[in-house]
């Protein structure tokens, strides 16, 4: 019986130490977060009641290097329970080989204090896309600090993206390694045991 389970256990280890080598590993949701920096650009004189703006910015992230260009409008004329004033608008993001995926956003910006300074809430919804994010759907979240007179930017842009043709980087050969070795380290374990129980 014991050397039974010594072989069950290391025919588990090795089936998954080879599979762990041999299979590819592919994902078709990608989840993560992203940090960035980027210009906000007032596209003309904001009037009584809209501004417009043009926001770029550049991040990095688990697939790499992603640019972002969002054009949108806030508006000045509603104010909401918190005093925050809506904003929405389009965004196309560019992955490090030119593919893109796009959308569109909504969220608040809080009132700007007498420095410029000014916090954002926006929530993203992925439309469509080309190249490697062919088909994508999904949502983000993003959280900012800008300076309106500046332009300076700091977001934190968290993004679920499912497409057909994303790889995300998902370490699974190294967790079937890991798997593999906490098996034979129990079947070491039993055996041990086993021999001391015998020996007693």
């Amino acid at each position: 019986m014991i050397h039974l389970r010594k072989l069950s256990l290391a025919g588990i280890a090795m089936f998954a130490l080879l599979i762990g080598f041999t299979a590819k590993a592919k994902a078709d949701t990608v989840s993560f977060s992203v940090t960035g920096l980027g210009i906000s650009v007032p596209t003309g004189p904001p009037t009584p009641t809209q501004l417009d703006f043009n926001f770029k910015g550049n991040y990095t992230s688990p697939i790499g290097a992603l640019a972002i260009n969002a054009l949108g409008s806030v508006s000045l004329a509603v104010i909401n329970p918190d005093g925050s004033n809506p904003n929405k608008g389009t965004f196309t993001i560019t992955g490090p080989d030119g593919s893109t995926f796009s959308g569109t956003f909504a969220g608040s910006i809080q009132q700007a204090t007498a420095a410029g300074d000014t916090t954002y809430t926006l929530s993203y919804t992925i439309t469509g896309g080309t190249g490697i994010f062919a088909g994508a759907t999904g949502n983000g979240t993003s959280i900012g600090n800008l300076n309106v007179i500046t332009g300076a930017t700091q977001d934190r842009l968290t993004i679920t993206l499912t497409a057909p043709g994303v790889t995300a980087p998902v370490p699974e050969p190294a967790t079937l390694l890991l798997l593999g070795t906490g098996l034979a380290a129990t079947a070491t374990r039993f055996r041990r045991k086993k021999k001391s129980q015998q020996e007693s």
